[in-house]
């Protein structure tokens, strides 16, 4: 089986980066819902994670800067998340790296707001326009991110 990431574990979790396959993955259906396809991954400290279904990234990234924040669960990330995940991101960066982003903070957050569920595959790149390097990127990698609560509750009953 193919896969597109590289999975660094560090105990008991394991980190997803792009482009580099697994130790070694098996795929199994889960029995509760027969259609639902989930990978199983065996890291190189005999380290198991299940991959869930709703997976992205938030990044600052430009002028030095590599920093993210990322997301694995279950049920789609909801906007309040996601926008938890946008202050935990800022929360990485210095003073200066920050106000470098400051509008492309702002540009992220209002899209998080906008969004209805947007689906993977989906990457957002928010440019300072003034340096072409620095920017915040959100990036969707599996199911669906930024819906509304309501929604949540919904679609908890509904497959429940």
């Amino acid at each position: 089986m193919e896969n597109s990431a590289n999975y660094n574990c560090i105990g008991k979790n394991c980190l997803v980066h792009a482009h580099a396959p697994p130790v070694n993955t098996i795929s199994f259906t889960k029995t509760n819902i027969p259609s639902e396809l989930f990978t199983l991954i065996i890291c190189p400290q005999n380290t198991v994670l299940m991959t869930k279904k709703h997976r992205g990234r938030i990044q600052a990234q430009g002028n030095g800067v590599e920093k993210s924040v990322t997301w694995s669960q279950d049920e789609p990330l909801s906007r309040e998340q996601g926008k938890t995940l946008l202050q935990q991101l800022k929360g990485q960066l210095s003073e200066k790296e920050h106000s470098e982003r400051a509008e492309q903070f702002e540009q992220a957050e209002r899209y998080i707001e906008g969004a209805n569920g947007i689906p993977a595959p989906e990457r957002r790149t928010f440019q300072n326009r003034k340096t072409r390097d620095v920017r915040v990127d959100i990036e969707v990698l599996a199911g669906r991110a930024f819906i509304a609560v309501a929604f949540l509750v919904v679609l908890y009953f509904i497959l429940n």
